[in-house]
C-alpha cells in the first residue's frame, strides 16, 4: 500500500523537489507523533530491529539527498507515520543520491544502535565492525586491519 502523504508533506514542509512513497512491509505499527525523532543509518544494525517499511525516493533535480541530514529531514513524515525507530538510508551508486530508506522498528528489550557502540567502548573494545575506523574489522574485540586477499591469478589469453 502507498502512501499519498509522502508527496504533499514535501512540498508543503520541506519545498524539496523529490517525490516520496512509503509503503508498509512489515507488521503495521501505531504512528508516532509529527517531529518523532529517530536514528538514520548507514548500515545494517547488527540485530534488534524489524522491517515495517520503505520509503522510495525519486530526485528531481538537486534537492540535497545527497546529504544524510537533509536526507533525514525529507523522510521524517514517513518514518513517524510508519511508527520508526530508525531508517536505514540506501544510497545509489553512480548519483550519490539516498534513494531509499528502510523503516526499521526496534524489537522489545533492544538497545539504540548507539548505546551498543557505547557499551564496547566501556569494556574497550568492539562487538561489530561497524564500531571500527576505515577498512578496520572487528576481530576478537578489537579493529584490525583485515587481511590482505590473495590476488586472483590470470588465466593466459588463448
Amino acid at each position: 500500500m502507498v502512501k499519498a502523504f509522502g508527496w504533499v508533506s514535501c512540498v508543503l514542509f520541506l519545498g524539496c523537489l523529490s517525490r516520496l512513497a512509503a509503503t508498509a512491509t512489515g507488521p503495521a505499527q501505531p504512528p508516532r507523533p509529527e517531529g518523532c525523532d529517530f536514528e538514520i543509518l548507514t548500515t545494517a544494525p547488527p540485530s534488534g530491529f524489524i522491517e515495517i517499511g520503505t520509503i522510495d525516493v525519486v530526485v528531481e533535480g538537486d534537492d540535497g539527498t545527497s546529504n544524510l541530514a537533509t536526507f533525514k529531514k525529507h523522510i521524517a513524515p514517513q518514518v513517524c507515520h510508519l511508527g520508526g525507530d530508525a531508517a536505514l538510508a540506501l544510497a545509489s551508486g553512480g548519483s550519490y543520491h539516498y534513494l531509499k530508506a528502510t523503516v526499521l522498528k526496534r524489537s522489545e528489550g533492544a538497545t539504540p544502535v548507539g548505546a551498543a557502540t557505547s557499551a564496547a567502548d566501556d569494556k574497550h573494545g568492539c562487538e561489530y565492525d561497524t564500531q571500527c575506523k576505515g577498512d578496520r574489522v572487528c576481530i576478537g574485540g578489537s579493529c584490525q586491519e583485515p587481511a590482505p586477499t590473495a590476488p586472483t591469478p590470470s588465466s593466459p589469453a588463448p
